[in-house]
């Protein structure tokens, strides 16, 4: 079995000069949870998933030494608060992950996106074409749906 056999072809995907609350916007609209990230010609530059942003967002912990010599955890309310306003002006580019990107081909086997999935966790692989276009996406959903017809067709 290919990808192009199980892979989603209507993806949703974001420009990655667009805002992180833009892409906040897609995940709820969409109920995604990532989506690839191309440049203006449409190529694959990254992955931006709500991981991103929560890491993106989620104050630095400061620790602070009191009277008694004690380590005590200081939660920067308001950075938090500046760091969410500020989402409007983030471009996806500077939260997303663009090194190393894994891709997939729509001729690859189905025991590809099996090894992936299993080895690095992730939630959802980009399916590009040979100009590393983006044309699909597949799920660990997707996949798991894809072998449960499988194994029931067979039985």
């Amino acid at each position: 079995m290919k990808v192009k056999d199980f892979m989603i072809n209507n993806v949703y995907i974001i420009n990655e000069n667009d805002s992180v609350k833009n892409a906040i916007k897609q995940f709820i609209e969409h109920h995604i949870g990532g989506m690839p990230v191309v440049n203006d010609n449409g190529i694959l530059t990254g992955m931006i998933t709500d991981g991103d942003v929560l890491r993106f967002i989620k104050p630095k912990n400061i620790f602070a030494f009191d009277y008694y010599s004690s380590l005590t955890y200081v939660f920067d309310k308001e950075k938090l608060e500046e760091i969410v306003m500020c989402l409007k002006d983030v471009p996806v580019q500077q939260i997303a992950k663009s090194r190393s990107i894994v891709k997939v081909f729509e001729d690859d086997d189905l025991e590809v996106v099996l090894e992936l999935l299993a080895k690095h966790h992730f939630k959802k692989v980009p399916v590009v074409d040979k100009e590393n276009k983006v044309i699909g996406v597949i799920s660990r959903g997707d996949l798991i749906r894809t072998i449960q017809e499988t194994l029931i067709e067979n039985l």
